[in-house]
């Protein structure tokens, strides 16, 4: 695109989107010929509180994702965990789901419990009347805190030794987490003092 001399090529381009392209388009903020380009047979794909069967589905998707990568053994959801994801709204449509499982999973490990209950992952749904502005911050700064907070009880039940905590929660090694600690701090430093146990060890 752009150039003066035509290139043969045999692909198909699939292309997602969550932003509104057409109204982009006629506003002048999204090329118009790129848009007709891509815009040849589209596909829309419902939020995900509108496609309840798939929630089930894509979070024990996401669980075996991580089993399979060696980060949990748990293989399961209890039925109360079940019942709280299908009544949730998802503002965060799937990257919401698949951000909460992976937390889920922490403190769930933490607890050394068997399954992922309701208790694992009510702390890190955002309330159903919290507005969504299709950013995701509200989101990801409720996920960060549940990081630190999974980290400073960690680093309290093993009495400060970060090399015992990091295998708590299944870090690949200490340098891992001391990296996702120093940027959740850096991108939200407001959430610094409610953790004085990481603010002592990593200031």
């Amino acid at each position: 695109m752009g150039g003066n001399k035509d290139i043969n090529i045999d692909i198909q381009v699939v292309t997602a989107t969550n932003r509104p392209l057409e109204k982009m388009k006629d506003d002048g903020r999204f090329r118009e010929d790129l848009y007709y380009r891509l815009n040849v047979f589209p596909i829309h794909l419902p939020p995900l509180r509108e496609r309840r069967k798939d929630i089930t589905l894509l979070a024990k998707y996401f669980l075996n994702q991580l089993r399979k990568k060696g980060k949990t053994r748990i293989k399961s959801f209890a039925d109360n965990a079940v019942e709280l994801m299908l009544t949730y709204r998802w503002p965060g449509n799937v990257r919401q789901l698949q951000s909460v499982i992976s937390s889920a999973v922490l403190v769930c490990g933490l607890e050394g419990s068997p399954k992922i209950a309701k208790r694992h992952i009510e702390p890190l749904l955002l309330p159903q009347s919290t507005p969504h502005d299709g950013s995701s911050s509200n989101i990801f700064k409720t996920l960060a805190e549940t990081e630190l907070r999974m980290v400073e009880n960690a680093l309290i039940r093993s009495g400060g030794k970060k090399m015992q905590a990091w295998k708590l929660l299944n870090y690949k090694n200490r340098f891992t987490m001391l990296r996702r600690v120093k940027r959740i701090m850096s991108e939200h430093p407001e959430l610094t003092e409610q953790f004085p146990e990481l603010k002592k060890s990593y200031s």
